[in-house]
């Protein structure tokens, strides 16, 4: 039973891998540039964000996805811009309010929004991007 589940849940399971490690590059971008180097919070959460998402797109085209062609159609390339930046907003939102509103750290608002743009991340990017 529980074979049959993973075997049905491959890819979601080597998205949550792949999603991890980029999560773990994520995480020690923002404790590198605000913890050490001081950035706003906002600008270092976005551009930690976004420049994870070169890996990631990479990483989950091949291992993921298994899709090994050279080219990419563009209109994939523009949905998983248009994913991304979507991603990318909900978590300016959301660390935004969890850290301002509710008063967690950043580190703990960056984290606790990789959980929810994992979830609309591989649903979205399975659907219009690595179909």
């Amino acid at each position: 039973m529980l074979l049959s589940q993973i075997k049905k849940n491959k890819k979601f399971i080597k998205f949550s891998i792949v999603g991890a490690i980029t999560a773990c590059i994520y995480i020690l971008e923002i404790i590198l540039f605000y913890n050490y180097l001081n950035f706003n919070y906002m600008y270092v959460v976005c551009f930690s964000y976004l420049s994870c998402n070169l890996f990631h797109f990479y990483a989950n085209k091949i291992f993921t996805f298994g899709l090994t062609e050279k080219k990419i159609s563009t209109n994939k390339v523009l949905s998983y811009i248009a994913i991304i930046l979507l991603n990318t907003l909900l978590t300016m939102i959301f660390v935004f309010f969890l850290k301002e509103i509710i008063g967690l750290t950043v580190i703990s608002s960056s984290i606790f929004t990789l959980l929810i743009t994992v979830v609309v991340g591989f649903f979205l990017m399975r659907k219009f991007v690595f179909n």
